[in-house]
C-alpha cells in the first residue's frame, strides 16, 4: 500500500504497468528518488494485478477496497482503455467536426482511427446479436459486442459515427454538407464555389 501511495504521488494515478517494479539498487539512490529502501525492487505492477484478481473474485476486504479506491484504483483495464479512446474521440471531433476518422488518424498520439474501427465492429456485432434474438435464433456469445451505454456515449458525440453504409461515403457527405452550409444558401441562384479544404 505504501508503494501504491508513492506511485500515485509521482504519477498522478494508479495505472501501474504489470511489469513495473519499484526502483532498486543502492539504498541512497532509491531514497533520493522518493522511494524508501525497504521497497526497493518491489513488484508493484504484479501486486496491483493480484489485487484486481482478489477484487474480481470477491476475496477482498471492504476496507482495502476503499483504501485502493481512494487512490484511484482501476479495477478494469478495459474500462480505462474505453475512457481513453472516448476522450480521444471527443478531441478528434473538436478539431475535425465529425467522428468519421480514417484508420490512420491519431489525436495527441492516440490511434483514434483504429479505436473507432474496433468500436464500429463491436457495434455491428451487437446489432447482429439483436437481430438474431428478434428472429428467435440462438446467440452463442455476446463477447465483443458494444454495450448500449457505450453506443450512446458515441452517439452523443456524433450520431453518424457508425453508419450502415461505408464510412468513406459518410465522410464525403459530411464534407459536402459543411461546404454547402459555408458557401451556399437555398435561396441563392449561384452554384457554390469549389471546396477549400480536404476532409481528413
Amino acid at each position: 500500500m505504501e508503494a501504491a501511495v508513492i506511485y500515485v504521488r509521482e504519477h498522478g494515478d494508479l495505472k501501474v504497468p504489470f511489469t513495473y517494479r519499484v526502483p532498486g539498487g543502492q539504498d541512497q539512490a532509491v531514497e533520493a528518488e522518493g522511494w524508501p529502501a525497504s521497497l526497493a525492487n518491489f513488484l508493484l505492477g504484479q501486486w496491483i494485478a493480484d489485487n484486481r484478481r482478489f477484487y474480481a473474485r470477491g476475496d477482498m476486504d471492504e476496507e482495502r477496497v476503499e483504501q485502493l479506491e481512494k487512490l484511484g484504483m482501476v479495477w478494469s483495464h478495459f474500462d480505462v482503455a474505453w475512457e481513453e479512446g472516448l476522450a480521444a474521440a471527443r478531441g478528434w471531433v473538436e478539431v475535425n467536426g465529425h467522428l468519421l476518422a480514417p484508420l490512420d488518424a491519431t489525436y495527441q498520439g492516440y490511434k483514434v482511427g483504429i479505436w473507432l474501427k474496433n468500436a464500429r465492429a463491436a457495434a455491428r456485432k451487437a446489432a447482429e446479436i439483436e437481430q438474431r434474438r428478434a428472429e428467435g435464433l440462438p446467440v452463442q456469445s455476446s463477447a465483443g459486442a458494444l454495450s448500449d451505454e457505450r453506443r450512446e456515449q458515441l452517439e452523443d458525440i456524433d450520431p453518424s459515427w457508425c453508419p450502415a453504409w461505408p464510412v468513406e461515403w459518410q465522410r464525403a457527405f459530411h464534407l459536402v454538407r459543411l461546404h454547402l452550409e459555408a458557401y451556399w444558401s437555398p435561396t441563392s441562384s449561384n452554384p457554390p464555389p469549389p471546396p477549400r479544404r480536404r476532409l481528413r
